[in-house]
């Protein structure tokens, strides 16, 4: 049996970054968002409500940083290492965060076997 969600937007896993902003007299602000993601290999595109600080500060200064990861979290070669890092994703049909878990295989050459 298949179950009909409707028009929704279920992507899995979705990525939660963390936005920050500056406020008119340079006070730090930061929201998490999970409605997002990268387009075009080189941007990154946010759909936000206007009902919340860091938006506001977003549109009246025109800049916003986002952050998934820092040093703690890089490997000895200086890439993201996903153990360290314990990336979250958003559930939108259950409105939850989940860790993600273990590593299952490798992109771009595990496919190949199957040839």
């Amino acid at each position: 049996m298949r179950k009909n969600f409707g028009p929704k937007p279920f992507l899995y896993p979705q990525l939660v970054m963390v936005i920050a902003s500056y406020g008119k007299d340079g006070t730090p602000d930061a929201m998490n968002a999970a409605w997002g993601g990268i387009a075009g290999g080189d941007k990154i595109f946010l759909c936000l409500s206007s009902n919340h600080k860091t938006v506001e500060n977003i549109l009246e200064r025109k800049a916003f940083t986002v952050s998934v990861a820092d040093e703690a979290i890089l490997d000895e070669a200086g890439m993201i290492d996903p153990a360290k890092l314990k990336p979250l994703t958003f559930d939108p049909a259950n409105g939850t965060y989940w860790s993600l878990g273990e590593k299952m295989g490798k992109a771009f050459s595990d496919g190949s076997q199957l040839k």
